[in-house]
């Protein structure tokens, strides 16, 4: 009897796992790097101990993602009579320069946390157009603040993307 139960489960759930196999993309990981190329401070004000902005960045990627995102972040400068740390969150419009064959957009929301020195945070990465349409991807970046110059800062990234592309996606393209 419990040879006839497992007969039949497999055979209701191998054309599931089959379709499944067949039109689903299997998670990719990628690293690459976001670079800090400009920035333009767009409002600040305090509140008790706090300082917010609101900065226009734009950075340049390689690697996994290869292109340009401009982003709208705000910065909660949080200062103590310890040590202050800056938390920001933002929203980039990323456009890709890698070729026709990964050619669109992707908007991406971040959260993240600077002590001054070392920065790291989260990322999310949707809302595409045109080979980039049905993207889904998560990530972690993280990177030390260096001071050049006068008062100049750079700010280089190390990011780690995990994505897929969405099934009906892959199914609508394997069936064309």
């Amino acid at each position: 009897m419990k040879m006839k139960i497992l007969a039949l489960v497999l055979v209701v759930l191998l054309p599931v796992l089959a379709v499944t196999a067949t039109y689903a993309t299997k998670p990719t990981i990628g690293t690459g790097t976001a670079t800090l190329v400009s920035s333009t401070m767009l409002s600040s004000r305090t509140a008790g101990d706090n300082t917010i902005a609101t900065f226009k960045n734009t950075f340049q990627l390689t690697g996994a993602l290869t292109g340009q995102a401009v982003a709208l972040e705000r910065d909660v400068t949080h200062a103590s009579s310890d040590k202050s740390f800056t938390t920001f969150q933002g929203e980039a419009n990323f456009t890709s320069t890698a070729g026709e064959a990964s050619s669109g957009t992707l908007q991406i929301h971040y959260v993240g946390i600077n002590n001054g020195t070392f920065v790291h945070g989260q990322f999310v990465a949707g809302h595409g157009t045109g080979s980039l349409a049905d993207f889904h991807g998560q990530g972690e970046f993280s990177g030390k603040v260096v001071i050049v110059g006068e008062g100049g800062m750079q700010l280089v990234l190390n990011y780690t993307l995990k994505w897929h592309i969405d099934p009906a996606a892959v199914k609508t393209k394997t069936a064309a």
